[in-house]
């Protein structure tokens, strides 16, 4: 009887620990960067700890990007993965996606896939980006990305148990010349000048 209740005890860790496998992620990359003032920032978001081309895969996503209006002003959101492709859109049906920024320091963007559940298990990589986001540097400071997950959906509309991690991006003034720097540029004009004057001198 012991025996027994030992195995079924073991079976039943084994089951769950198969369940809960893997562990869904979803990431900025860079996690942090530093940009100038007046720069473009790219980042991306990321998802991982998908089955790669097995079960769990992602069918739909809808999450909220939260970031400081006062230092970056967001442009546009490119989705799918820039070497993959769109994951979401594998079978090339075209898949429904919005990027919105509303109220100003939220962005939302989400996607439904129109494949097949078996497309999908069967196709789809285990980690792979979403989503790349454009915004312009304007002002100084760190702002934080925030990110927070509304809806993360398999490819049979489940819901997936993700972690979301969050990141910042520091924006600087532009870096002015150093006194070194300043220094040589002065002597290059001056014996530049100099020769110059040498060689009007021996030509006349």
């Amino acid at each position: 009887m012991r025996r027994s209740l030992v195995s079924l005890i073991v079976g039943s860790a084994i089951i769950l620990l198969g369940v809960n496998a893997h562990a869904i992620t979803l990431s900025f990359a860079p996690a942090s960067t530093s940009v100038s003032i007046g720069d473009p920032v790219t980042v991306l978001l990321n998802v991982s700890g998908l089955g790669d081309k097995a079960a769990p895969s992602l069918g739909v996503f809808d999450v909220n990007v939260t970031f400081d209006p006062a230092l970056l002003a967001f442009v546009d959101a490119t989705f799918g993965d820039p070497m993959l492709g769109d994951q979401l859109d594998l079978g090339k049906f075209g898949s429904p996606t919005s990027a919105t920024v509303s109220p100003a320091n939220t962005l939302n963007l989400s996607e439904t896939s129109f494949d097949s559940v078996s497309d999908l298990d069967t196709m789809q990589a285990g980690s792979f980006t979403l989503a790349t986001l454009a915004f312009n540097a304007i002002g100084l400071g760190v702002s934080p990305l925030g990110l927070s997950i509304n809806t993360l959906g398999d490819a049979n509309g489940d819901t997936l148990a993700a972690t979301a991690n969050v990141g910042t991006v520091t924006v600087t003034a532009t870096p002015e010349p150093t006194t070194g720097l300043l220094f040589v540029t002065g002597l290059m004009v001056l014996g530049y000048g100099w020769h110059r004057k040498q060689r009007l001198t021996t030509c006349s």
